[in-house]
Protein backbone atom coordinates (compact mmCIF):
# COMPACT_ATOMS: atom_id res chain seq x y z
CA UNK A 1 0.00 0.00 0.00
CA UNK A 2 2.34 2.29 0.61
CA UNK A 3 2.62 5.82 2.17
CA UNK A 4 -0.61 8.12 2.15
CA UNK A 5 -0.66 11.29 0.88
CA UNK A 6 -1.37 12.83 4.35
CA UNK A 7 2.33 11.07 5.31
CA UNK A 8 4.02 12.55 2.64
CA UNK A 9 2.54 16.01 2.73
CA UNK A 10 3.60 15.97 6.67
CA UNK A 11 7.35 14.77 5.47
CA UNK A 12 7.24 17.67 2.96
CA UNK A 13 5.90 20.57 5.73
CA UNK A 14 9.08 19.07 7.74
CA UNK A 15 11.72 19.30 4.97
CA UNK A 16 11.17 22.96 5.25
CA UNK A 17 12.77 22.48 8.49
CA UNK A 18 15.26 19.61 8.03
CA UNK A 19 18.29 18.70 5.72
CA UNK A 20 16.77 17.13 2.46
CA UNK A 21 18.74 13.84 3.81
CA UNK A 22 16.47 13.92 6.61
CA UNK A 23 13.20 14.18 4.65
CA UNK A 24 14.26 10.99 2.64
CA UNK A 25 15.16 8.84 5.47
CA UNK A 26 11.25 9.91 7.18
CA UNK A 27 10.16 9.00 3.31
CA UNK A 28 11.96 5.11 3.74
CA UNK A 29 10.59 5.09 7.37
CA UNK A 30 7.56 5.56 5.97
CA UNK A 31 7.35 3.25 3.51
CA UNK A 32 8.54 0.39 5.39
CA UNK A 33 6.54 1.09 8.61
CA UNK A 34 3.02 2.03 6.86
CA UNK A 35 1.16 -1.36 6.36
CA UNK A 36 3.24 -2.93 9.61
CA UNK A 37 0.05 -3.90 12.01
CA UNK A 38 1.05 -2.24 15.57
CA UNK A 39 2.64 1.18 14.27
CA UNK A 40 1.57 4.31 14.14
CA UNK A 41 2.81 7.86 13.31
CA UNK A 42 2.61 10.43 15.57
CA UNK A 43 3.22 14.22 15.69
CA UNK A 44 3.04 17.16 17.61
CA UNK A 45 1.18 19.85 16.21
CA UNK A 46 2.71 22.42 18.66
CA UNK A 47 6.57 21.35 17.55
CA UNK A 48 6.59 20.33 13.70
CA UNK A 49 9.99 18.91 14.32
CA UNK A 50 8.69 16.50 16.98
CA UNK A 51 7.31 13.48 15.26
CA UNK A 52 8.02 9.58 15.50
CA UNK A 53 7.07 6.38 14.44
CA UNK A 54 5.80 3.90 17.59
CA UNK A 55 5.24 0.81 18.07
CA UNK A 56 2.82 -0.76 20.78
CA UNK A 57 -0.81 -1.80 22.20
CA UNK A 58 -2.97 0.54 23.29
CA UNK A 59 -1.60 3.45 22.56
CA UNK A 60 1.52 2.55 24.38
CA UNK A 61 4.49 3.29 22.63
CA UNK A 62 7.24 -0.15 23.30
CA UNK A 63 9.59 1.10 20.63
CA UNK A 64 9.31 4.66 19.15
CA UNK A 65 11.85 5.36 16.22
CA UNK A 66 12.96 9.03 14.75
CA UNK A 67 15.59 9.78 11.89
CA UNK A 68 18.01 12.36 11.47
CA UNK A 69 20.58 13.05 8.10
CA UNK A 70 22.36 9.88 9.24
CA UNK A 71 21.05 7.52 11.17
CA UNK A 72 17.50 6.32 12.78
CA UNK A 73 17.64 5.85 16.50
CA UNK A 74 14.71 3.59 18.47
CA UNK A 75 14.47 3.93 21.84
CA UNK A 76 13.50 0.95 23.35
CA UNK A 77 10.89 1.05 26.28
CA UNK A 78 12.39 0.35 29.58
CA UNK A 79 16.00 -0.35 30.53
CA UNK A 80 17.67 -1.49 27.53
CA UNK A 81 19.53 1.30 25.86
CA UNK A 82 18.65 3.01 22.01
CA UNK A 83 19.55 1.18 18.90
CA UNK A 84 21.08 3.33 15.84
CA UNK A 85 21.15 2.08 12.30
CA UNK A 86 22.49 3.71 9.27
CA UNK A 87 19.62 2.26 6.70
CA UNK A 88 16.23 1.52 6.87
CA UNK A 89 16.78 -2.16 5.84
CA UNK A 90 19.13 -3.24 8.89
CA UNK A 91 16.12 -1.35 10.77
CA UNK A 92 13.43 -3.72 9.57
CA UNK A 93 15.49 -6.71 10.23
CA UNK A 94 15.97 -5.88 13.80
CA UNK A 95 12.40 -4.97 14.25
CA UNK A 96 11.67 -8.41 12.33
CA UNK A 97 13.38 -10.59 14.81
CA UNK A 98 12.63 -8.54 17.69
CA UNK A 99 8.96 -6.51 16.93
CA UNK A 100 6.81 -9.79 18.49
CA UNK A 101 8.59 -8.81 22.31
CA UNK A 102 7.41 -5.43 22.31
CA UNK A 103 3.87 -6.28 21.40
CA UNK A 104 2.54 -6.64 24.62
CA UNK A 105 0.62 -4.38 27.18
CA UNK A 106 3.26 -3.03 30.01
CA UNK A 107 3.11 -3.14 33.48
CA UNK A 108 1.36 -0.32 34.00
CA UNK A 109 -1.11 -0.59 31.53
CA UNK A 110 -2.26 -4.32 32.75
CA UNK A 111 -2.30 -3.23 36.01
CA UNK A 112 -5.39 -0.60 34.97
CA UNK A 113 -6.78 -2.92 32.87
CA UNK A 114 -6.16 -6.19 35.41
CA UNK A 115 -7.25 -4.17 38.65
CA UNK A 116 -8.15 -0.66 38.31
CA UNK A 117 -10.88 -1.01 35.20
CA UNK A 118 -13.09 -3.81 36.62
CA UNK A 119 -13.55 -2.21 40.31
CA UNK A 120 -14.61 1.45 37.89
CA UNK A 121 -16.99 -0.95 36.01
CA UNK A 122 -18.63 -2.14 39.19
CA UNK A 123 -18.90 1.23 40.64
CA UNK A 124 -20.31 2.55 37.51
CA UNK A 125 -22.53 -0.52 37.69
CA UNK A 126 -23.52 0.40 41.35
CA UNK A 127 -24.58 3.92 40.30
CA UNK A 128 -26.49 2.98 37.66
CA UNK A 129 -28.15 0.85 40.13
CA UNK A 130 -29.09 3.44 42.40
CA UNK A 131 -30.33 5.65 39.96
CA UNK A 132 -32.72 3.28 38.45
CA UNK A 133 -34.37 2.74 42.14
Amino acid sequence: MGISDDYEETCRNLACILAEKQFQQWIALGIALGDRPGWRFDTDPGDPCNASWCFGLGAESQLVISPDAEKFTIYISGSEPEKRFYDVEDLILWLDAREEEYRVYSPLYNHLLGELLPRQIEKWKREENEENE
